[in-house]
């Protein structure tokens, strides 16, 4: 438990790196992590991994919050992983200039 929950902050650290995330923005990308890894099949540390991946694709924390439940199920949906996931969600939202998905 000790390693999981030490995994999770690493994690979490490099989404703070990626996206210059303020404080308050980190706590509700943390807040989200823990509550959708409490209630999909993924953990707290795969969906902070998800928002890193999205951090790298240039997306802002207001964004990744707004898009990490939906790549969740598109991952889920096409037995994907999450960083190809990431990938497509943000490459179609990118190609068709959307910010987020509504």
């Amino acid at each position: 438990m000790v390693e999981a929950g030490s995994n999770f902050e690493v994690v979490m650290d490099k989404v703070q790196t990626v996206s210059s995330a303020i404080a308050k923005e980190m706590s509700l990308l943390s807040e989200f992590a823990e509550r959708l890894g409490s209630t999909t099949r993924y953990s707290a540390t795969q969906v902070g991994e998800l928002q890193v991946e999205l951090s790298k694709l240039g997306f802002k924390p207001d964004e990744i919050n707004q898009m990490t439940e939906a790549t969740l199920n598109l991952a889920t949906t096409t037995d994907s992983k999450l960083a190809e996931s990431a990938s497509v969600a943000g490459g179609v939202l990118r190609a068709f200039q959307y910010d987020t998905i509504m």
